[in-house]
């Protein structure tokens, strides 16, 4: 389950993808349009207070225009974490998730990836180089 700002990151991630792949030539042009979900929170209340903040290490896959309707999840991602930034390499047809926070406030430098030929087939893995400093949810490059 969501909360609304996991909501939020995921329809802007969703937009920055589609307007990527029309944007630029698309090394893979048959791979299907999805929507990748990233960790987040699974508390329920969403008025809860910063401090309520329970992170997850789920990573759920959900093409968009298939012929079902229903998220599928992938390998749990190495930590658990909230607001991280997403990036898509076309070039190196992998995702990377940047930063995000494994408690509140406490921004991670960690960056992780997954190959997005069979996105929910895995593995994780996580880079040797971090980022400079932490950062939560904006663009970090």
């Amino acid at each position: 389950q969501l909360d609304r700002a996991g909501l939020y990151l995921c329809l802007m991630t969703w937009i920055s993808v589609r307007l990527l792949q029309t944007r630029f030539k698309d090394a893979n042009p048959t791979d299907p349009p999805a929507l990748l979900v990233i960790g987040g929170s699974v508390t329920a209340n969403v008025q809860q207070p910063a401090t309520s903040i329970t992170t997850t290490n789920s990573y759920d896959y959900y093409r968009t225009g298939g012929p079902t309707n229903t998220f599928v999840a992938g390998p749990v991602l190495p930590q658990a974490l909230y607001m991280a930034s997403v990036e898509i390499s076309y070039e190196k047809r992998r995702l990377f998730v940047f930063g995000g926070s494994s408690s509140v406030n406490s921004p991670g430098s960690s960056i992780f990836s997954i190959d997005l030929a069979n996105p929910v087939a895995g593995p994780w893995t996580t880079l040797t180089t971090s980022m400079p400093g932490g950062g939560m949810g904006t663009k970090q490059w």
